[in-house]
């Protein structure tokens, strides 16, 4: 009873899969000429051209730093990628204002430290 179940359950499983890898994979040749519905108004850019984007190369994508930030060699390398390897996600207003409240806190108890390291080594 219970292996029928479950072989029937297989079947019906393994057709989705078909089915979705049928109508949803798409190639990565393909892929790269396609350009997204709410990025028309950029059709000609490099990277909707199989072309344009495999001539891209590395290192000529410069890594602009502001302010003191340290990069490790991976890091750097992964912002070195060409943009069409970003994730995309949506942004929402509340995580964004909890990130900054918490990026403020941080700055606050970084400040703290070191007015109470002055004051110290003024003693």
């Amino acid at each position: 009873m219970a292996q029928g179940i479950r072989h029937e359950k297989n079947e019906i499983y393994k057709r989705k899969l078909k089915t979705l890898k049928e109508k949803h994979l798409i190639d990565i040749d393909t892929k790269t000429n396609i350009v997204p519905p709410d990025l028309t108004a950029y059709k000609d850019a490099d990277i909707f051209s199989k072309e344009k984007f495999d001539e891209i190369r590395e290192e000529d994508i410069k890594i602009v730093k502001v302010g003191e930030i340290e990069l490790n060699e991976a890091e750097e390398k992964i912002i070195r990628k060409h943009p069409k390897f970003a994730l995309l996600e949506d942004l929402k207003i509340e995580d964004l204002e909890l990130d900054f409240e918490l990026g403020f806190g941080k700055y606050r108890y970084q400040k703290l430290g070191e007015i109470r390291d002055k004051k110290e080594n003024e003693i």
